[in-house]
């Protein structure tokens, strides 16, 4: 029963997909069907396969072992979100399999929400730049400094006005929720509200679709770090969630797609070509759609391959 729910999540998720798709006739089912048995194999070798979980578990056991190299554990490498993750108690191997498993899947979702219309034109032969070239090593450095400069100001605005933004709709629905006794209700809330019929569809138990849920809720309002943050607590107490609950909610969360996401994507392509910035922005929510129903297909064929194991 619970395979048959993992494979029901999976045709939900492509499902949802094809309704959000812009151009439904020009998909192509070859390259939706590669990537979609791509991401399947991947997932099927690192998880289920004893040589393909033997790597990911001797690749996990290197990752412990840089971490062991510190006294506070992750904190020699603590730019590196893999072992910032891990020292979480998220399973490596996941990690590991979850970043390799988003290769097709990105491509698949893409291909489905944004299907090319015609093939691309651009070669290396057609490029041309009107910008003039440095005259000189002085020149370029003073010129890639201030684009930088622009990009970082730009990504930091678009950013803290994406954070405020998300912060005034949870006050509206903190204070609209106090009117009927739901003083904590949130945009995370809601959205782990929501989503817990489509966790419990990917393979959660419907005892804890809520939590994962509100999790993927917290991932997409506002990151991937706090969500496993607050997931740390279920992990450190053994028995709190059954290993296939772990897995799938380990996979789901391991990925960037949130809305503050789209502020550094949009914030950065616009400081360098404003005159794309309309486009940019039109294609961000689109991205994020493509980038959670991306992480969400991992969990649910993760989830598959635990229940067959």
């Amino acid at each position: 029963m619970d395979i048959m729910r993992s494979v029901v999540g999976m045709v939900v998720l492509l499902a949802i997909a094809f309704l959000l798709s812009v151009n439904k006739k020009s998909i192509s089912l070859r390259t939706v069907g590669a990537a979609l048995l791509l991401q399947i194999a991947i997932g099927g070798i690192m998880l289920y396969f004893p040589p393909g979980k033997w790597a990911v578990e001797q690749a996990a056991l290197g990752v412990h072992k840089v971490m062991s190299y510190s006294d506070a554990g992750s904190a020699s490498i603590a730019g590196s979100t893999m072992i910032g993750y891990a020292a979480l108690g998220v399973p490596v191997e996941y990690l590991l399999a979850a970043s390799l498993m988003a290769i097709p899947g990105g491509i698949l979702f893409a291909r489905l929400l944004s299907p090319a219309t015609e093939s691309s034109q651009v070669s290396f032969n057609n490029l041309s730049f009107t910008e003039t070239p440095p005259k000189s090593i002085i020149e370029a450095a003073a010129t890639g400094a201030m684009t930088g400069l622009k990009i970082a100001a730009g990504v930091a605005t678009v950013v803290m006005a994406f954070v405020a933004i998300i912060a005034l709709i949870n006050g509206i629905i903190g204070g609209v929720g106090g009117w009927f006794g739901f003083e904590h209700a949130s945009l995370e809330s809601i959205l782990g509200y929501l989503l817990a019929p489509l966790a419990w569809v990917m393979g959660v138990d419907w005892s804890d679709a809520n939590l994962a849920g509100s999790l993927i809720g917290q991932k997409l309002a506002i990151n991937e770090f706090v969500a496993y943050l607050n997931f740390s607590p279920y992990l450190q107490t053994a028995g709190t969630l059954d290993a296939k609950t772990v897995a799938i909610i380990s996979f789901a969360l391991c990925g960037f797609a949130n809305f503050g996401s789209i502020g550094v994507v949009v914030g950065a392509f616009s400081a360098v070509a404003p005159h794309r910035a309309p486009e940019i922005a039109q294609l961000g929510l689109r991205a994020l759609a493509a980038a959670t129903l991306s992480n969400l297909m991992s969990a649910t064929i993760a989830g598959f391959f635990i229940g067959l194991a």
